[in-house]
């Protein structure tokens, strides 16, 4: 329960402050967990860890993978420009507005990763599945 001299915090930063060891004198800016139960704070620590492990090793695959199957997902007038993803390393491109089928080019007109060649088979998904085949990581570029 709290005393009566104290309130409850009404910015994130006091919150965090308030939340803060009493001890601690020299305030950086960043959550001190402390005081968050240390199985959580494992699990969130293994959380980031598996999370930096699948970007670094999805960015390592990507680079040398062939892209032999994509799956393309249309360009909707809402404003959402077509998509393309490997299935098999789950590289990810966006088209330009009026890319999709035999049509395709970046959406800022760079050279494409996952354009239309000889060897490649696209396959076209609705946005469900195609946001479904994709990693719950941001990879680097």
């Amino acid at each position: 329960m709290m005393s009566a001299h104290q309130s409850i915090p009404n910015s994130v930063d006091a919150a965090v402050r308030f939340l803060a060891p009493r001890s601690s004198t020299n305030w950086t800016g960043t959550l001190n967990v402390s005081r968050l139960n240390q199985e959580i704070a494992a699990a969130i620590e293994g959380r980031l860890h598996a999370t930096r492990h699948l970007s670094r090793t999805a960015f390592h695959i990507q680079a040398g993978c062939t892209h032999e199957i994509v799956a393309e997902t249309a360009y909707r007038s809402s404003g959402l420009s077509a998509r393309r993803i490997c299935l098999h390393c789950r590289l990810e491109e966006e088209g330009s507005h009026w890319s999709g089928g035999s049509t395709w080019s970046r959406h800022d007109y760079g050279k494409s990763i996952l354009g239309n060649t000889s060897e490649r088979i696209v396959t076209n998904v609705d946005r469900d599945q195609f946001y479904a085949l994709r990693l719950p990581v941001e990879v680097a570029e």
